[in-house]
């Protein structure tokens, strides 16, 4: 008698999922690859590891969840005022992707020029590699984040709570300040009627509690973030390092965060300030595992003392002085801190666009601005313009460099800023 098979029958993937495995499969090996160059840099020490282990485990979304127990909310931009997530216990997770091959495996049908930063987010969604959530906040900043609801790839996007808040680009007008504390507002009833489902009703009481706490959670937060800016101003926090901190804000509980930042900050203190050519980097965000241009910079041995992305230092808002204000003028002053201290080139006028600039030439020994520019991202473009001309009479040598997502211009970039350091 023949024997019987015990294998189990094959299952016939469709074409579109073939590719999905396929596109999961590259963005995977580039973010290993990305990690294991980082573990291999002679600054790589334990205090580190946590900053690490964040982006080797699970970074999606339910690994996230997991992590830190809560109910994740994907948020875009740094325009949902943060401490209103932490006040109903959801977990922010700032939607961003940097891998190439994500930007690669995005829906052919999209634009050509269309921003790598959000091509990659799609290609990200739609590969499986960033799963989502039960909850998305959509600020209308910059053109392609306005409609990025309706693309193809966020078609998961029909089963969440989606709120589209609608952000104002004026500043100090009275109309647009009023429309925007109405957005904040509405996103706050927004989240509690969902969040009642796990906390119960909630007060007018309890949410005033809940937001003051969360401000003094973010508070401390900030307090351990801007010390390690302090010792990133003297030379002695490696740009590769700097970012990856910054990346891993969203990906854990706040109080671990600050925490390890702390520890990080310990480990800083000890190394020795290198500031000979120290820039100042600006220009579109950068996400890991796409450091092309933090690779670059330190090959030219040019170093980041600064910087105002809003991947570095921007991700967390100015402080909110707590007083004896009622809960709707908490989360008034929560929407102001946002709306007047950002400093996105989206604004039709944005007369502090420079500052950061000004204070940090008086905080360290800045030698240059290189200015990173993602192709199809039309805000910096123009928002280039508002640099070179601000600070052309100024001893500051700038450089522009236009890139995307693939390594194939790397040589050149190289090349260019080479000689742009030998002019330092």
């Amino acid at each position: 008698m023949s024997e019987i098979s015990q294998d189990k029958p094959t299952i016939k993937l469709s074409r579109r999922e073939r590719l999905r495995r396929k596109a999961l499969e590259s963005v995977e090996r580039e973010r290993s690859k990305a990690l294991e160059r980082l573990k291999a840099r002679s600054d790589y020490y334990p205090p580190l590891d946590y900053f690490v282990s964040l982006f080797e485990g699970p970074e999606g979304l339910k690994g996230v969840a997991q992590r830190t127990g809560r109910e994740v909310a994907i948020t875009m931009c740094l325009q949902a005022p943060i401490e209103l997530f932490w006040a109903l216990d959801y977990q922010p997770v700032r939607l961003r992707s940097g891998a190439y091959a994500a930007a690669r495996s995005a829906p052919s049908r999209l634009p050509a020029l269309m921003c790598p930063l959000l091509k990659a987010i799609l290609g990200a969604v739609d590969s499986g590699s960033i799963s989502m959530g039960s909850l998305a906040i959509i600020p209308t900043t910059c053109d392609w984040t306005s409609g990025l609801a309706s693309l193809g790839g966020f078609k998961d996007f029909s089963g969440l709570g989606l709120e589209i808040i609608e952000f104002p680009r004026r500043k100090g007008a009275a109309r647009a300040a009023e429309s925007w504390r109405n957005e904040v507002r509405g996103l706050w009833t927004f989240l509690t009627q969902r969040a009642s489902k796990r906390l119960g009703p909630i007060s007018l009481k309890e949410g005033r509690v809940r937001i003051i706490e969360a401000i003094k959670v973010i508070d401390r937060a900030r307090e351990a973030f801007e010390s390690l800016i302090s010792l990133r101003r003297q030379g002695q926090v490696p740009a590769h390092w700097f970012s990856l901190i910054a990346d891993s804000f969203y990906l854990d509980r706040v109080e671990r965060f600050t925490e390890k930042v702390n520890e990080a900050s310990e480990l800083f203190r000890g190394f020795k300030p290198y500031a000979e050519k120290g820039i100042f980097l600006s220009g579109s965000p950068v996400f890991f595992p796409n450091f092309k241009i933090l690779n670059l910079l330190e090959e030219a041995r040019l170093t980041v003392l600064a910087d105002d992305l809003c991947s570095g230092e921007r991700i967390l808002p100015k402080k909110v002085a707590v007083g004896d204000d009622d809960l709707e003028a908490l989360i008034d002053s929560l929407a102001e801190s946002v709306h007047e201290g950002c400093l996105c080139p989206i604004f039709t006028e944005n007369k502090r666009r420079l500052g950061p600039v000004f204070e940090a030439q008086n905080q360290a020994p800045l030698k240059g601005l290189v200015f990173n520019l993602l192709k199809g991202c039309h805000p910096y473009e123009m928002d280039w313009l508002t640099l070179e001309e601000g600070l052309g009479e100024t001893i500051m040598r700038l450089i522009k460099l236009e890139t995307d997502y693939t390594s194939e211009d790397e040589g050149n970039l190289f090349t260019r800023l080479e000689a742009f350091g030998a002019t330092l």
